[in-house]
């Protein structure tokens, strides 16, 4: 028996694995007509629990979060791309990075991360976690670009680190220790008291009647819950919207030489000179400089994880709670600066294709999902309303801490030059006639 249109299939109700976070959820199929094809999909539940977190690592993470010398110069923290005011990401199209250097994507919020642990982090699904994740923005070149072996030595001149840790885990500071504390504060970042939830529990009065409007179009004409599914309001897949280039990342050097850099290290080949109309096969690959006219390389992707043609230009589906907050929108934010703007985007059925000029361009394919919508204005609106008024819940209030200033820096001895050839120097600290050999290190 077919189903009506966004209405529950109650005969195929279950327990489903909510994507990303294996937490067994019972939830019912909302069936969705693609097509002429009916697809049963998860449908919209309530977030469950956040995982258990002690406390005591717990306040260690959130003063690391907020401190700057988390970064090799000293001057940012993970607040610079994950600022609670943004809703934990950041409030340009794309995020900006260590000094001297620029990030080529936008920020995504950290919010409900801990729901995901375990599963594919990132928007190409780079890191099998957040230990993984944490560790590789804390030492990548383009974030914050510590050593882990520095840092360690770094935090054991903080009195207030040394103190703190030696209570909670019986030793100084190591590298595991600080990682692990930073992954416990991040999984108390939870959306908290969504109307939906409230909604979903039995309080018909926690939606507006444009909001209820809203969630019978996500669930049925709009089609958003084909992929924005489970609890997370993600299927945690990757999918091709065809969201237009930022021409600012072509045209940015700083953006280019870091796309490439990360690209290369990921074993994407050819990313360093890849253009349209110019790509190499994967097989005996001969680099060749892009010709003039030639556009420059486009973020592949997904493709650079798995190096599958049919994962070009794929990005993960994003998570939904309090999306009212993270604006822009998008991998590179170019799918809009507004929920307006996004529910716009999809109703007209998602970027408009490029132009195939290599073989393996003509793999890369929209998502068959995405295809125009015909919503009127009103029902634009109502949407807009549930994605606003129905998933933003109340802000959580951090305290940013960074009660340990570095230690004062000791008296340093006057050190006096004795010849020009840079060699050897005399020390008040040694006395007359004596000299320090700078290049053996010793008197």
């Amino acid at each position: 028996m077919k189903t009506p249109l966004g209405k529950y299939a109650i005969a195929v109700a279950g327990i489903a694995v909510a994507f990303g976070f294996f937490v067994a959820i019972s939830v019912t199929p909302s069936a969705v007509q693609a097509g002429t094809t009916i697809i049963t999909v998860p449908d919209v539940a309530p977030l469950p629990p956040a995982p258990f977190t002690d406390a005591r690592i717990v306040n260690i993470g959130r003063q690391m979060f907020f401190d700057k010398m988390l970064a090799a110069d000293g001057q940012q923290g993970c607040k610079l791309c994950h600022d609670p005011k943004f809703g934990w990401a950041h409030d340009k199209q794309i995020s900006p990075g260590y000094p001297s250097t620029m990030h080529w994507r936008n920020s995504q919020s950290v919010m409900n991360t801990a729901h995901r642990d375990g599963g594919e982090l990132g928007q190409t699904g780079n890191w099998g976690g957040l230990s993984a994740a944490i560790q590789y923005k804390w030492s990548s070149p383009y974030f914050l670009a510590r050593d882990g072996r520095l840092v360690v030595q770094v935090w054991r001149q903080f009195p207030g680190y040394m103190k703190m840790w030696k209570e909670v885990y019986g030793h100084m500071p190591s590298y595991p220790t600080m990682r692990d504390s930073l992954v416990e504060f991040t999984k108390t970042i939870n959306s908290q008291n969504v109307p939906l939830d409230s909604y979903l529990q039995g309080n018909d009065k926690a939606l507006s009647g444009m909001a209820k409007n809203g969630l019978s179009l996500f669930k049925g004409k709009a089609r958003c819950i084909l992929c924005h599914n489970g609890a997370l309001l993600s299927d945690e897949k990757y999918h091709n919207l065809m969201i237009p280039k930022n021409p600012i990342v072509d045209i940015d050097p700083l953006m280019q030489f870091n796309r490439r850099f990360s690209f290369r290290n990921l074993g994407t080949p050819g990313n360093d000179v890849w253009c349209r109309g110019n790509v190499p096969d994967l097989v005996d690959y001969q680099p060749q400089p892009c010709s003039e006219g030639k556009e420059p390389m486009f973020d592949m992707g997904r493709f650079t994880v798995t190096k599958d043609w049919g994962d070009l230009h794929k990005f993960k589906t994003a998570m939904l709670r309090d999306v009212s907050r993270t604006s822009p929108y998008g991998h590179n934010g170019m799918m809009g600066a507004s929920l307006d703007e996004v529910v716009e985007f999809y109703n007209k059925g998602g970027g408009p294709m490029w132009q195939p000029t290599h073989v393996h361009f003509a793999e890369m394919v929209k998502a068959p999902a995405i295809k125009p919508l015909g919503l009127t204005s009103q029902e634009q609106a109502d949407l807009v309303a549930f994605l606003d008024e129905g998933l933003t819940g109340s802000k959580i209030i951090v305290e940013e801490v960074n009660a340990f200033p570095p230690p004062q820096a000791r008296p340093v001895q006057t050190i006096r030059l004795l010849e020009t050839n840079w060699t050897h120097l005399k020390s008040d600290k040694y006395g007359k006639g004596e000299a320090i050999d700078t290049l053996h290190g010793h008197r």
